[in-house]
């Protein structure tokens, strides 16, 4: 079961592989990044889930931008 990765409260994944009452972040690497920089490694990626309470209090440090 995955944990959220502030608190590490265990989240129920839905039949939509989705996380209830929780969100799920993809990284395919960071330019920049020592730790996690994948460069023509496409195949894989990082996987983490934040749930909804942690998204609530950490809210200042998430920026909402369009595409």
């Amino acid at each position: 079961m995955p944990k959220c990765l502030v608190c590490d409260k265990e989240l129920t994944i839905n039949d939509c592989e989705a996380p209830d009452n929780g969100t799920v972040w993809h990284c395919h690497g960071n330019w920049g990044s020592t730790v996690y920089d994948i460069i023509g490694n496409s195949n894989s990626y990082l996987v983490a889930y934040i749930c909804d309470d942690c998204l609530i209090d950490k809210q200042g440090s998430v920026t909402e931008r369009q595409h």
